[in-house]
């Protein structure tokens, strides 16, 4: 049975509010899903800004950081300086009186040895210029002939065998004799001078009572050190050394050999 006119209008006015309602939840529906998104986004920006932010600080923190460690490092080796420059100072004040003693040389040779136990050999050396005496430069002599005559363990084993040649250090030539002397030549004799030593082909050994000398890959060259690394191997007092070649160390009285062992 057919509705009425006034039944019809409020049917279709019905399915009007209805469709307004449905497009009006559709609507809701999606700006809720974009507010989600939108605030999504908003916290991955605002995340990666804050991390960002972050990160920076950090840097810069540890910049900061790093030059802070950096200015007490050079304040630390600033003060070390400042104390070695006073212990040398103190040093040279109380060892004064018997390094210029004129009369006494022991004196002047047991002050300089002790400053090169507590100091080092370069400062003995600036103390022996300075005072000039001949006591300081006989006693410079010695210490400089103990370091380059002190025995040193081998650095590293020779490759192929025990090693057969390198140089030896012959000891102070000076005022045409042997002093100290730590080599005696064929049949105990004396040893002859440096330069004999090469024209006569001389063969050498260590003395009995040094016992052993370093065997060396090179002698020092003036102004330079002699460390264990150069250390080849140990000659000993049963072993005959062949002399190749003979060198002074530049500027001084010490004497070196290249040798062979025959």
């Amino acid at each position: 049975m057919p509705l009425d006119k006034d039944r019809q209008e409020e049917a279709d006015y019905m399915a009007e509010k209805l469709a307004d309602l449905l497009k009006e939840s559709r609507s809701l529906s999606d700006r809720r899903e974009n507010r989600a998104f939108y605030l999504q986004v908003a916290q991955f920006v605002v995340t990666g800004i804050v991390a960002t932010i972050l990160a920076a600080y950090g840097t810069i923190i540890q910049q900061h950081q790093e030059r802070q460690d950096e200015l007490a490092k050079q304040a630390q080796q600033t003060l070390q300086q400042e104390e070695a420059q006073t212990t040398k100072a103190k040093v040279i004040l109380d060892f004064m009186p018997a390094l210029a003693d004129t009369q006494d040389a022991s004196k002047a040779k047991i002050a300089l040895q002790a400053i090169e136990k507590f100091i080092d050999i370069d400062f003995a050396k600036n103390v022996t210029v300075i005072i000039n005496t001949p006591a300081l430069k006989e006693g410079l002599a010695g210490i400089q002939d103990n370091l380059q005559a002190q025995l040193q363990p081998v650095s590293a084993p020779a490759a192929g065998g025990a090693q057969k040649t390198g140089w030896v250090y012959l000891g102070n030539y000076v005022n045409s004799a042997w002093a100290p002397r730590y080599f005696t030549g064929s049949g105990q004799s004396d040893l002859p001078s440096p330069l004999d030593l090469v024209a006569g082909k001389s063969t050498i050994s260590v003395k009995a009572e040094i016992g052993a000398a370093n065997l060396r890959s090179q002698p020092p060259s003036s102004g330079t050190r002699l460390t264990a690394t150069s250390v080849l191997a140990q000659v000993h007092t049963n072993e005959k050394l062949k002399v190749d070649d003979v060198q002074p160390v530049p500027g001084t009285t010490f004497w070196w050999a290249h040798v062979t062992k025959i």
